[in-house]
């Protein structure tokens, strides 16, 4: 499989999406406490620490490269609501 990083996460749809195309996804970045909550009770159970909370926009690229250290590695996934619907991509 192959290591990913989910920034702006949401509740992880994305992530599922992206498990099932062969990508082990290590770690999650999410501004909105309610939504790192549910990625860590049915996502990341066994590795909670492994979401960020918190973060803004403003802060991401720096909260993406310790997510990235923190977990070893990997693709970023980014998915962002934007005013005209949802954009989603990776790099």
């Amino acid at each position: 499989m192959l290591p990913a990083i989910s920034l702006f996460s949401g509740v992880g749809g994305l992530d599922l999406g992206v498990t099932l195309a062969g990508f082990d996804v290590r770690g999650a970045v999410e501004h909105e406490a309610d939504a790192a909550a549910s990625l860590r009770a049915n996502q990341f159970l066994e590795h909670p620490d492994r979401v960020l909370e918190g973060v803004s926009k403003s802060t991401a690229s720096t909260q993406a490269r310790r997510a990235t250290r923190q977990c070893h590695g990997g693709t970023t996934l980014a998915g962002a609501t934007e005013p005209s619907g949802v954009a989603f991509g990776y790099a």
